[in-house]
């Protein structure tokens, strides 16, 4: 059985978040609409630093705590090669963020007041 290293694992969910989100914002180049998880993160948790660098620590936390969570519990026994293992695994974190991410963020963002204009 392979040892856990939590250095890998940390790297791994920095790498695949960094790589999830310049995919997710490249969307409107395809003709998809556009993704901003990271302001609606942001919007969600007003907690007096700018928007982007409140939901980009929020994004980047979720995306290294999958990746513990993935090598501590899922790694061992999902079936196929390394590939195939992350791309089964992905499907979770996938349903829960539509399934119950989205609408939650819809939630705060109707029971929190407008945000004020941005002004340089």
């Amino acid at each position: 059985m392979k040892r856990f290293s939590i250095g890998s694992a940390v790297t791994a969910g920095i790498m695949g978040t960094l790589a999830m989100t310049a995919m997710m914002y490249m969307t409107p180049l395809i003709g998809l609409p556009k993704m901003d998880l990271i302001g609606a993160l942001g919007q969600a948790l007003p907690i007096g630093l700018p928007v982007y660098v409140t939901g980009g620590f929020v994004h980047l936390g979720i995306g290294v705590s999958l990746a513990i969570v993935y090598a501590l519990a899922f790694a061992t026994w999902l079936p196929g090669s390394r590939p195939v293992k992350g791309a089964l695994y992905s499907i979770l974190p996938w349903i829960f963020a539509t399934v119950a991410l989205v609408p939650a963020i819809a939630l705060l963002h109707s029971l929190l007041p407008a945000p004020l204009p941005y002004q340089p």
